[in-house]
């Protein structure tokens, strides 16, 4: 259970990242949502 929340914490601070240079790019956003 913990390497699942691990994968999760780290997928989440890879988004916050994401978010952070690109600036909520909407086609970006889509590519990373599919």
């Amino acid at each position: 259970m913990q390497t699942y929340l691990d994968l999760i914490k780290a997928a989440y601070t890879k988004y916050l990242h994401y978010l952070k240079t690109n600036y909520f790019n909407p086609s970006e956003l889509g590519k990373l949502l599919l």
